[in-house]
């Protein structure tokens, strides 16, 4: 976690426009390992602060070589890069298939789980919120891991197996946990819509987004409605987004 800190207070940050030919020009780069983000966003609806719903995003990694006197007036070519357009899953839809393997190597597919209630949870170790549903995420599997009609999938957007693998064990997650690795990399989070994470999902029998966006004290009921049982009797839950209800 120390690397991880040191090297997100190490970051550097470069904004740009793109001219309508679709190039651009950041002066003065320093040698060094970047990343290029880009979003596409719709056209704003509203007024004010509103700067209109993402529905793309380019994620590229590129190297600045040494320079002679630490700078250079020639264009450095990127190469080719692609424009990753969001999928915008609405209740109802079919979940997107995968294919990964799980943080021990075996193979992991979603169409192993048909006829099954999922619940699909997108996380990562570097990522705060994506712990804090830790507890939430336990307690669900504790109430309904055992139903035979129930999966639960963990799917890791860490760039270290073994960073995931190490959190898995040291707090004693018990379900399956898919490793997707680094986000640039895989076009799994991008199918269901994924912008940031923790992203919960649950998928029912028929394959189909039964609720998303959950979080907290809302899991558990969701689950307990996609499997036909009673919510359970606690306090504080808010209700998840099912479908019917034109989100």
């Amino acid at each position: 976690m120390k690397a991880q800190e040191e090297a997100r207070r190490n970051r550097r940050h470069f904004g740009f426009r793109i001219a309508r030919d679709g190039s651009f020009r950041v002066p003065d780069v320093p040698a060094g390992d970047y990343e290029l983000g880009v979003e596409l966003r719709e056209p704003p609806k509203g007024g004010g602060a509103d700067e209109g719903k993402v529905v793309g995003l380019v994620r590229h990694e590129f190297t600045v070589p040494q320079m002679p006197g630490g700078r250079s007036d020639e264009p450095l070519d990127l190469g080719k890069v692609e424009l990753q357009l969001f999928a915008h899953l609405k209740l109802g839809e079919k979940a997107p298939p995968f294919e990964t393997t799980t943080l021990d190597g075996k193979p992991l597919k979603l169409t192993d789980c048909r006829g099954k209630v999922v619940l699909l949870s997108f996380w990562a170790t570097s990522w705060g919120p994506c712990l804090a549903e830790t507890p939430h995420l336990k307690a669900t599997y504790e109430a309904f891991g055992k139903d035979p009609r129930f999966v639960m999938i963990g799917l890791s957007l860490d760039k270290d197996v073994e960073a995931a693998r190490k959190y898995v064990e040291k707090n004693g997650l018990k379900w399956i946990q898919g490793f997707l690795g680094e986000w640039s990399k895989t076009r799994v989070p991008d199918g269901y819509g994924v912008r940031s994470v923790p992203a919960i999902f649950l998928i029912g029998p028929d394959g189909r987004i039964f609720a998303k966006d959950l979080r907290g004290d809302a899991i558990k009921p969701a689950v307990a409605k996609a499997l036909g049982q009673p919510a359970p009797a606690e306090g504080g839950n808010r209700p998840p987004a099912r479908a019917g209800d034109g989100k």
